[in-house]
């Protein structure tokens, strides 16, 4: 399998409500659509990925380095999918529920389709 690269910016957002219990105590990072998303006609589905970061093995010390992992995630991060191609991240999340649980909110929220890419199934949006 072939792993890409991703370069993000990550927003901490605490304060989010959480589909997971646990949520409170075990989320580090949140869902920052509303920052990423300002035209809605830009974007046609979202992603959710497993990622880890590689900032440290880069050599990075002033940003962060994502690399797409399905298969050993440190963490999970929802895309937004760009009609002309390529993502941007709205949202990273320590359980996967809660990134699933999220795209399926901002899916519902524009009618768009989700690829979960941590088990390969399509969502179809929600009514």
């Amino acid at each position: 399998m072939e792993l890409g690269t991703l370069t993000l910016r990550k927003f901490f957002v605490l304060d989010k409500p959480s589909a997971s219990p646990a949520a409170e105590t075990e989320a580090q990072f949140g869902g920052y659509a509303e920052t990423i998303i300002t035209d809605p006609a830009d974007f046609d589905a979202l992603e959710v990925q497993g990622v880890r970061d590689m900032a440290g093995e880069q050599g990075i010390t002033d940003g962060t380095c994502c690399e797409v992992d399905n298969e050993n995630p440190e963490f999970f991060s929802v895309f937004a999918h760009l009609v002309e191609g390529g993502v941007e991240c709205i949202g990273d999340f320590t359980l996967l529920v809660d990134a699933q649980s999220y795209a399926g909110v901002i899916a519902s929220q524009y009618g768009w389709n989700v690829v979960d890419y941590t088990g390969g199934t399509v969502t179809e949006r929600l009514p």
